[in-house]
């Protein structure tokens, strides 16, 4: 959010030159990264965060976090309404999985809908997804509702080469953005109740050795974008709680 707030900033788009534009962002962006980490990183090993943390009470925390959320808002509810057929089931299959059927346990001591809810869910109407692209339904519709409805609409996996070695040297390198946490993370933390760090250093190496394999992240590009805005506001709905 904040790398958007600064390329959108008005100083900026005043500037006619798409190339000046262009350095004069990435500046911003650059120093922008500079002093908020030099923060960060002060009230970190300094361990003020620690000191000032004990004095912040749910109710002064929740407005920061609905702020955060409100900046948010159209790629929640709005993404999910640009294709209701596909937004709407996923929204209520996240619900219905992870508070209803989460005490279910279909292997012995292992409650899979607990801890795999968002994978379940996911698989089910991606899979409902390809059908419904598949079989036409989406043919004739206006262009709006393909771009976010189909899953084949940009042709991405066709067109992606089997090796992205660029993906690869631009995570070593460093991107655009600074390396954060996101408040969807904490719902995800309470949505799965998996806090392990294990778990993401595990995840980090799955997704350092798959960001080599083009194909492997084309296919993930395919999944119809109201799916992700229906987990956002599930699982930013979860944070807030």
């Amino acid at each position: 959010m904040p790398i958007l707030y600064i390329i959108n900033d008005s100083s900026l788009q005043r500037i006619t030159d798409h190339h000046d534009r262009f350095i004069h962002t990435m500046r911003a962006i650059q120093g922008a990264l500079i002093v908020a980490s030099s923060i960060q990183i002060v009230a970190g090993y300094s361990q003020l965060w620690g000191l000032f943390s004990r004095f912040f009470s749910p109710l002064g925390m929740a407005p920061a976090i609905g702020l955060v959320g409100l900046g948010l808002f159209q790629r929640g509810f709005p993404m999910v309404g640009n294709c209701v057929e596909i937004g709407l089931p996923i929204l209520l299959l996240v619900i219905g999985v992870s508070q209803y059927l989460k005490h279910t346990k279909l292997l012995k001591d292992i409650p899979v809908f607990e801890r795999f809810p968002l994978l379940i869910c996911i698989s089910i109407i991606w899979i409902y997804s390809i059908i419904l692209t598949a079989s036409g339904t989406y043919r004739n519709r206006p262009d709006p509702t393909q771009t976010s409805c189909r899953t084949d609409k940009a042709y991405i996996i066709s067109t992606a080469p089997w090796l992205g070695i660029g993906v690869l040297l631009d995570g070593l390198y460093g991107t655009g953005t600074g390396s954060t946490v996101s408040v969807e993370n904490v719902g995800l933390l309470g949505f799965t109740r998996v806090g392990s760090r294990r778990v993401v250093q595990i995840s980090a190496g799955f997704m350092i050795f798959f960001s080599i394999l083009g194909k492997f992240g084309a296919v993930f590009a395919s999944i119809p974008f109201p799916i992700f805005a229906a987990l956002y506001c599930v699982l930013f709905g979860l944070c807030r709680n």
